[in-house]
């Protein structure tokens, strides 16, 4: 008896937090674009601190991540203990934030990580002018229950203050907000806040964001400090998303290797993850031990990996990693007479599973490819589409992002994380008057944009991100000169394809002029679009008529009449906006890429018949110009497969163009590569996933004709295969298609779905 006791005090003087499963309600998926607002903090709910005269770091945090300066890591604790009273079905209503991150237990279990990321942009150290708190729906529940002594609610919140990874953005000191409903069906509302009956302490267990020494002991609980509205700079908003859900995964294969003096644990796993790594030690010595944990995606992967380190006392202990990566293998180096378990804690946007779409067919590479496409997809769905759960780039990665959210409506059906993502997209650009990094990516927020309209019907939130696109317009209108973009700031990005030396990730003016062009040329035509579903049909045709002198501009400025396609770009130094290096080596030599014809045909450079010629000429032909010749990487195969699917040749060439990832199935199985070739990048990146957008919609024909499958076509074909199913999420339920060779296609609607007088459908929601 003496023995589990001192082994439960040990278990909580070490923190445990082993994951275990809780009863969350309001995971199912809604369609509701927007949702309902809920109910905010609860009056009385305070900003709690550390003692700002002991710990003056606190009040003091680094804005970004992107802050250059010393990142020692400083993470403190604010503990509650509550008895909440029983009463008839009582669910937990929590409202929390922390800067820069929390994690948030409540009685020994992990009930999530946040807040939702703020995002920002590459480089940016000025903080986002809006923080997003979260909220949990928990269903109480008590094994033991005692009318007089209630529920008791343990509640920890573990707060960092730097930022350990590119999405961490703060408005520049620690601080922490929490506010709790307890509502019941018979009774009142319970109320929890923090205020100065809260208890803090700094958590002297960590030197580094991955260094942790379990063995130290921890400093006496204190009186958390209140902080003054005056002295509270967040601006909170609700995020109108779920929470991610949270799963244990444990590992398919694990090898133990005895060497002198130290065991190797080697832990793998099905697919990769993005998942906080768990480690279970049993430590049989009579001393601390040390333990270093490697994750990787595959190994070996020297250059992806993460590594921490922690330290444990004697007998069974859990630790769990603070920083989320994407992890397929995991290794343990300890001492001999320590034994290690390794499990993940995979972390994801919710799904409902239900109403998932599904592609599978006779090609079992085509059905792979989708599939590696989704599970990428939804390792990327956080509290914002992610690059990679690798990198967790910022959210200037909007071409990221527009990928991510045409695969999400063949995939999983929630748009709120993209309608999110726009949220914030916006902030940015209003913040900074139309400057992003990526300067090319900024001109895809209203295609992004557009693509969301047309798969919500959401009209409001058109409405009210149209003065965005207004912004971004008012400044890349200072970017033109002799009626053209001429003069941007140097940074933008194309692909990842090298040309005669210079990398499409920074290309010179000669290889990049164009591809801002076409971009320019797209936001215009999309932009046009939005304005007349707004209802503003002076500006819609502004921006037709820009867009058609434009084009024009572009065709003088840059089409090679004589080859018959068009150039990259311009190299004369006059076009060059000082101070840049947009310039080329050699200002007299021309290009003429597929990359530039690419986006002339996708933006609409190039209309009709010219622009169907001049596709099968980059689908056809091994140069354009004789001598350039280049790899289009998965990014850039969205651009490509688009054009080939939209102007009716994916019959032809389509599929012929996804096996091009067959060698992706062999290299990377479980997970979508960043690049191919030699290509040093993560296995994790969802902008590789096209076929899995492409495929769903080339097989089952489907188009949106009106917004929100108010109406829609389908037209499903076989495309020479033998058999294939085709299952598309609506707000209603799948549409499912099925066809066989010989055999009658079988369609099957979601309820509320009909078939109309001209064969198209309407799904009334």
């Amino acid at each position: 008896m003496k023995t589990r006791k001192a082994e439960r005090a040990r278990a909580r003087q070490n923190r445990i937090m082993d994951e275990k499963d809780i009863c969350v309600s309001g995971k199912s998926v809604s369609f509701t674009l927007p949702p309902c607002e809920p109910r905010g903090f609860e009056p009385g709910a305070r900003w709690l601190t550390m003692n700002t005269e002991r710990y003056p770091e606190f009040a003091e945090v680094p804005a970004t991540f992107f802050v250059n300066c010393e990142r020692r890591f400083f993470a403190a604790e604010f503990a509650k203990t509550v008895v909440v009273p029983h009463g008839k079905s009582p669910v937990a209503h929590i409202c929390v934030f922390g800067d820069t991150k929390y994690r948030l237990s409540v009685n020994g279990n992990v009930l999530g990580v946040g807040p939702v990321a703020a995002g920002g942009d590459y480089a940016n150290t000025k903080p986002m002018p809006k923080q997003y708190y979260d909220r949990y729906d928990l269903a109480l529940t008590d094994e033991n229950p005692d009318e007089s002594k209630g529920i008791t609610l343990d509640i920890l919140a573990e707060v960092q203050t730097p930022g350990i990874v590119q999405t961490d953005y703060s408005r520049g000191r620690g601080g922490f907000i929490f506010s709790c409903a307890v509502t019941y069906e018979d009774m009142e509302p319970f109320v929890i806040v923090s205020d100065a009956s809260w208890r803090a302490r700094r958590n002297t267990r960590y030197t580094e964001c991955h260094i942790c020494d379990l063995t130290r002991p921890l400093p006496k609980w204190e009186k958390a400090e209140t902080i003054t509205d005056k002295r509270a700079p967040w601006n909170l908003t609700f995020a109108d998303i779920p929470m991610p859900e949270r799963e244990t995964i444990v590992p398919v294969r694990t090898d133990v290797t005895d060497n002198i003096g130290e065991r190797v644990t080697r832990s793998g796993f099905d697919r990769i993850y993005s998942a906080y790594v768990t480690v279970r030690v049993d430590n049989r010595s009579d001393k601390p031990a040390g333990i270093k944990v490697v994750s990787a995606e595959y190994s070996p992967s020297p250059e992806l990996n993460h590594t921490f380190y922690i330290t444990v006392p004697t007998g069974e202990s859990v630790y769990t990693d603070l920083v989320m990566r994407s992890v397929g293998e995991v290794v343990a180096v300890s001492p001999e007479d320590v034994s290690v378990d390794i499990s993940l804690i995979y972390q994801h946007y919710p799904v409902d599973r239900k109403n998932t779409g599904v592609f599978e067919c006779s090609d079992d590479k085509l059905t792979n490819i989708w599939r590696l496409g989704r599970d990428t997809l939804e390792m990327c769905r956080q509290t914002l589409h992610l690059d990679s759960p690798l990198h967790q780039e910022t959210l200037g990665c909007v071409g990221d992002y527009m990928i991510e959210s045409v695969m999400t409506h063949a995939t999983f059906g929630d748009m709120r994380l993209t309608r999110l993502d726009l949220m914030r997209i916006s902030d940015y650009i209003r913040m900074n008057e139309g400057v992003m990094f990526h300067t090319a990516y900024s001109l895809l927020f209203p295609t992004m944009l557009l693509d969301y309209y047309r798969f919500t019907g959401d009209t409001r939130t058109v409405m009210e991100l149209l003065p965005t696109v207004d912004t971004l317009f008012a400044r890349f209108r200072t970017y033109m000169k002799g009626g053209v973009i001429s003069c941007p700031p140097d940074y933008m990005f194309i692909d990842w394809a090298r040309i005669d030396g210079f990398n499409l990730h920074h290309p010179p003016m000669a290889l990049g002029q164009t591809a801002l062009n076409a971009f320019y040329q797209r936001a215009l035509t999309d932009a046009a679009e939005l304005y007349s579903v707004s209802g503003d049909g002076k500006k819609a045709a502004v921006c037709e008529k820009k867009a058609n002198r434009h084009r024009k501009n572009c065709r003088v400025r840059f089409y090679n009449r004589y080859l018959g396609v068009y150039g990259d770009g311009g190299s004369a130094p006059e076009y060059v906006y000082p101070p840049t290096t947009w310039l080329p080596e050699n200002p007299e030599k021309a290009y003429h890429s597929r990359h530039a014809n690419i986006l002339a045909v996708w933006s609409g450079l190039i209309t009709g018949g010219a622009a169907d010629s001049l596709l099968r000429r980059i689908l056809t032909e091994d140069t354009l110009d004789g001598y350039t010749d280049i790899d289009i990487q998965p990014y850039f195969m969205h651009y490509l497969l688009e054009i080939v699917r939209e102007r009716g040749m994916f019959p032809v060439y389509g599929l012929r163009l996804i096996h091009m990832w067959d060698k992706q199935l062999n290299d990377s199985p479980k997970g979508l590569k960043e690049g191919w070739n030699e290509f040093v990048g993560d296995n994790s990146h969802a902008w590789g996933g096209t076929p899995t957008w492409q495929l769903t919609m080339a097989f089952s024909g489907f188009r949106m004709l009106e917004p929100g499958f108010a109406r829609f076509s389908l037209s499903p074909s076989l495309l020479g295969l033998r058999q294939m199913h085709v299952a598309i999420p609506t707000p209603n339920g799948l549409i499912d298609i099925r066809m066989e060779s010989g055999k009658e296609t079988v369609i099957t609607l979601p309820d509320g779905c009909e078939k109309l007088e001209d064969g198209t459908y309407s799904l009334s929601l």
